[in-house]
């Protein structure tokens, strides 16, 4: 597995949330994580990207997510 370095000094562009970390020790996990995101997200639908976005957003808030 390749070296992700998250400290610090490493970029804030650069860091990953702690969904991806778990899913990158499995490639097919990682795929299919990816793969709902876009689902949900970026495919045609009577809401817009940025108001999904924005649910999403407010739903984790509710939750007590920081993401």
């Amino acid at each position: 597995m390749a070296y992700i370095d998250d400290s610090a000094d490493s970029p804030a562009h650069l860091s990953l949330d702690h969904i991806l970390r778990v899913s990158a020790v499995n490639p097919a996990a990682l795929r299919a994580h990816r793969n709902f995101y876009r689902a949900l997200v970026h495919a045609p639908g009577p809401l817009s990207r940025v108001r999904r976005e924005m649910i999403g957003v407010a739903v984790s808030r509710m939750n007590g997510c920081h993401y």
